[in-house]
């Protein structure tokens, strides 16, 4: 209803007998607010407060208690909608379920933030999930297989109870934004036909417990513990990624990291397989450097050295099983601090001949 024509008798205008929640539809936004006041309540206020023109002091969305991005549980048909002016309906959410029709694309930022949703239906024209949509639910499957979907955004189902989800032929998608799938229960996690999907961002599947992943040929980006506590045992990681991450891999149980054809790598960033189970590693030729503790606190015990490896940081091989340590080919610069602390390695330790190899760092092999 609108302030120059309200009706304080019936400003619902219709012939509804039942005492029933008043719901706005954003016609611009396609989104559904609803006041937590009842029907009756709404028309005592407008009664004995708000007459004529007075309404316009007042947001309807202050005064009636509608939160944006709000959706409560409205138990409402089709029909019952249209009975009060809502026909164009983006979507339905009765009982904790939620079925999007399709006519709107994106799913607003925040939109179904934290109300309790157990269940999601999604449409196959949906391709944008804005930032935090359904963060904090309890939504338990997400299936967007064959969708139009393009970005799922930072935090869309952030704090979920997820234990499916299903991106096969999201040949759309290119990015999985920062968080998005923080904290949820997935267990298996297969990407390979995502094949335009870029970017895993920063945190995406942090404390997931994610026992099987495989990812597609087209990923170039792995962010910053985007898979951190894991329970992955075996990993292959493409020939397309160019950035493993800080802690990207880190306090999981990866015991075999297929690597060596990762032709794209030229540096691991540090933490990035700490505290995991490894114990063998063969690196791509073209890797360069690694950071610190990028491998620290695992069981290796074999390591294939290629000759392009310029600089080892800090602590990056620490608290191993190294037996055996060959860098004679290796074209090294420098061995930062405790880069092989607490080895216990009692046979050969074969160092560069490399005329610019100039720096052994503090502690570099101290306690073996």
């Amino acid at each position: 209803f609108t302030t120059n024509t309200l009706n304080t008798t019936n400003p619902f205008n219709d012939s509804i007998s039942q005492d029933i929640s008043f719901v706005i539809f954003d016609t611009s936004n396609n989104i559904y607010y609803k006041s937590s006041q009842t029907r009756q309540e709404i028309l005592n206020d407008i009664s004995v407060n708000l007459t004529g023109s007075t309404l316009a002091q007042y947001s309807l969305l202050e005064k009636f208690g509608i939160q944006k991005a709000k959706l409560v549980d409205i138990g409402y048909t089709d029909v019952s909608l249209n009975l009060i002016g809502i026909n164009d309906i983006s979507y339905t959410f009765i009982n904790k379920n939620l079925n999007f029709t399709g006519t709107s694309p994106i799913i607003e930022e925040n939109e179904i933030k934290n109300l309790d949703i157990s269940s999601v239906n999604f449409h196959s024209s949906i391709n944008t999930i804005e930032q935090s949509a359904f963060e904090k639910n309890k939504i338990l499957n997400v299936d967007l297989s064959n969708s139009s979907i393009t970005d799922i955004s930072n935090n869309a189902f952030k704090d979920n109870l997820i234990t499916s989800l299903d991106l096969t032929n999201c040949i759309n998608l290119t990015t999985l934004g920062n968080g998005s799938f923080y904290n949820n229960l997935i267990t298996s996690l297969d990407l390979t036909t995502c094949t335009n999907l870029t970017k895993i961002d920063d945190y995406c599947f942090y404390k997931c417990p994610i026992e099987t992943l495989l990812l597609p040929s087209s990923l170039n980006y792995i962010g910053k513990y985007a898979f951190a506590y894991n329970k992955i045992t075996s990993l292959t990681i493409p020939t397309s990624v160019n950035t493993i991450d800080e802690g990207a891999f880190a306090f999981g149980n990866i015991e075999i990291l297929n690597i060596s054809n990762s032709v794209g790598l030229e540096n691991i960033s540090e933490n990035a397989f700490i505290n995991n189970k490894l114990q063998t590693l063969n690196f791509p030729y073209t890797l360069k450097i690694i950071n610190n503790y990028a491998f620290a606190d695992n069981d290796i015990s074999l390591i294939s050295f290629n000759s392009s490896l310029k600089t080892f940081n800090y602590g990056s091989f620490q608290q191993n099983k190294l037996t055996n340590i060959n860098l004679s080919n290796c074209v090294l610069e420098k061995i930062g601090g405790y880069c092989f602390f607490n080895n216990p390695y009692e046979k050969i330790l074969l160092l560069p001949i490399f005329s610019n190899f100039t720096t052994i760092q503090q502690s570099a092999f101290e306690n073996n």
